[in-house]
């Protein structure tokens, strides 16, 4: 955006500021959509079936048997989210119908372009430009005021109140890495997991109740203290 628009005008907030709140209300939708689904599941797992999330063979397993659905419960999530039509839009024409985000994309790269290079600068009056961008409903509600108070430390706040305009570097950039599973044994563990899995009456692979996946886990543990030596 800097390149585009240049520097010293504010075109990208660094820091925390009431304008990223869209993206926090997006973050809570996503933690009850379908994250907090999958958190209490693995801490059931951690405080009642043994699951061990120090032991490098437990969390291999975990893997080979819940990637797959986290991966589908968040495709399946964001298909929604992504064909759901907007309550509310900032700037959007009165009397018209509210578009999808899969709409919004979708026409505004037919107007602007993939990559929005011709920008169309907007001339707002002065008194508007202090709340411009701002989702003042996701503001009032709680539930996202709480998530950004927990995920951004008092300092960064301070630093977005002393530079509004966003002319510094954060102290920090989020990021998370996770490194990959190391499977201990090999891979012929899957193979002969999903074949001890297969014998299992109660094991139902395509089951998305998180009630009978926990059995995936409870057989799979079982596998473990059965066949192989640690």
């Amino acid at each position: 955006m800097e390149f585009i628009r240049g520097i010293g005008r504010g075109s990208y907030i660094w820091g925390k500021s009431v304008h990223n709140v869209r993206i926090e209300r997006l973050w809570v939708d996503v933690v009850t959509g379908f994250v907090n689904s999958w958190r209490d599941f693995f801490f059931d797992l951690e405080a009642n079936h043994g699951l061990n999330a120090n032991d490098p063979l437990h969390l291999c397993i975990v893997h080979h048997l819940f990637l797959p659905c986290i991966n589908a419960d968040a495709s399946a999530w964001s298909e929604g989210w992504n064909n759901h039509k907007f309550s509310r839009l900032p700037n959007h024409p009165r009397g018209t119908p509210l578009p999808t985000p899969r709409q919004l994309y979708f026409f505004g790269t037919q107007a602007n372009g993939v990559r929005a290079v011709h920008v169309v600068e907007d001339h707002l009056p002065i008194h508007e430009l202090a709340d411009y961008g701002i989702d003042w409903e996701a503001h009032d509600n709680d539930q996202v005021v709480r998530l950004h108070w927990q995920r951004n430390p008092g300092e960064e706040i301070e630093d977005a109140d002393r530079h509004p305009n966003g002319y510094d570097q954060p102290r920090r950039l989020v990021e998370v890495r996770v490194p990959p599973p190391v499977n201990p044994l090999g891979d012929g563990l899957f193979d002969a997991l999903d074949a001890f899995l297969a014998t299992c009456p109660d094991v139902h692979r395509h089951a998305t109740q998180m009630v009978l996946r926990r059995i995936w886990w409870v057989r799979s543990l079982q596998f473990i203290h059965d066949h192989v030596q640690m």
